[in-house]
């Protein structure tokens, strides 16, 4: 809402996703459009995973009860 930044995202995994998140400008990015078709192959994909427990627990409290509530993250915040 900021910037006009946007980000393509796919399920890697089943669960659940954020509505908004935030962007690298300082904005707000929100859910905008579904699509059951595969984005160009020139377009970068984010996917949302479920972290292995190890990783779980090397996340802040609220990500850590996000993950254990059926929450995902995105792959590349994974380190």
């Amino acid at each position: 809402n900021k910037c006009n930044n946007y980000k393509v995202t796919l399920y890697k995994d089943k669960g659940v996703t954020p509505f908004i998140m935030r962007c690298k400008c300082g904005g707000d990015m929100m859910h905008t459009k579904s699509s059951k078709q595969a984005p160009p192959s020139y377009v970068k994909v984010h996917n949302w995973v479920r972290p292995s427990l190890k990783q779980t627990m090397s996340l802040s409290k609220g990500m850590r009860n996000h993950i254990l509530n059926g929450g995902l993250i995105l792959e590349d915040e994974l380190k």
